[in-house]
């Protein structure tokens, strides 16, 4: 179904978007773990048994190795899979929820932004919050010191300031102009809408970032939602900030402890390994609780 981006999506249409988000982030899940289980199969069927003296005369192990770099390679697929997806359900749940609690519509646009496998043209773009003018000017500026010296007069010794990379990071590509030169453009492929909407939360940890849970929670209790329902969006935000929290410390960790093992480090990062089921978690939530939220408007 098409419908034009600046459309007001009604109550009804959230829902069907939140549900079908449910059912596709359920299946894509399912596909993971089968995908996992197959992998975990072949590599124990592939064990490297320790020899090495001479060469190995063996066309039925070499198949076995090519199937299990395969399957490793398609269970990191789904892996990403499922995760994008899920960062799109937990948008549009955030997003769903926002407009119920400060009364602002909810465009198709914005509602469909995270869809890994949209592209959008400029005129779609327009409907997304715009990126930021500081950005922009960053991002020229960093372009245009690049592109001072073309690469054949660069001296010794030259390095780039990182203006593309700058650009990338911030929902931008350069596009080059014959005339004009380089020109620094809205990317609309599904990466750069992420890196514009979600900055650094999803360079970081491949999720949109959730809105603060104070404020969020103070917002919640000025349009009356039931305390059970504050509650329950209460915990789940909590769990999330935890797994987010457990990667840092471990890090921290790492770092102090770098020549030794840490057990406290690896408990942590079995802690953050738990996020993409926290994330399903929290969208869950938000969506379960839509209705009573309405209801409280």
């Amino acid at each position: 179904m098409r419908v034009m981006p600046g459309h007001v999506m009604s109550d009804e249409a959230i829902d069907r978007l939140l549900s079908d988000l449910a059912e596709v982030c359920r299946q894509a899940c399912a596909a993971q773990a089968e995908a996992e289980r197959l992998r975990d199969e072949l590599s124990a069927a592939n064990e490297w048994d320790g020899e090495r003296a001479g060469l190995r005369v063996d066309p039925r192990r070499a198949l076995t190795n090519e199937r299990t770099l395969l399957a490793e390679n398609v269970a990191d697929e789904h892996y990403r899979i499922a995760q994008r997806l899920t960062a799109w359900w937990v948008d549009a749940a955030i997003c769903a929820a926002v407009s119920v609690v400060c009364g602002t519509p909810l465009t198709v646009a914005r509602a469909v932004a995270a869809d890994p496998s949209l592209c959008m043209e400029s005129e779609e773009l327009a409907f997304l919050p715009p990126i930021a003018d500081e950005d922009w000017q960053l991002a020229r500026l960093a372009v245009d010191m690049d592109e001072a010296l073309p690469p054949g007069q660069r001296p010794d010794g030259w390095t780039a300031v990182g203006g593309y990379e700058f650009a990338a990071q911030v929902g931008l590509s350069v596009r080059r102009d014959s005339a004009e030169g380089p020109v620094l453009v809205e990317n609309g492929v599904p990466e750069a809408r992420r890196r514009r909407l979600w900055g650094q939360t999803w360079m970081a940890y491949q999720m949109p970032p959730l809105p603060e849970t104070g404020g969020f929670l103070e917002a919640l209790t000025g349009i009356g939602a039931p305390p059970a329902v504050t509650a329950a969006i209460t915990q789940a935000s909590d769990a999330v900030d935890a797994a987010l929290k457990a990667r840092v410390r471990a890090i921290e960790l790492e770092n102090e402890h770098s020549d030794t093992d840490s057990e406290e480090a690896d408990e942590l990062w079995r802690h953050y390994d738990r996020l993409p089921g926290l994330l399903i978690g929290y969208a869950h939530t938000l969506t379960a609780h839509l209705p009573a939220l309405r209801a409280a408007r």
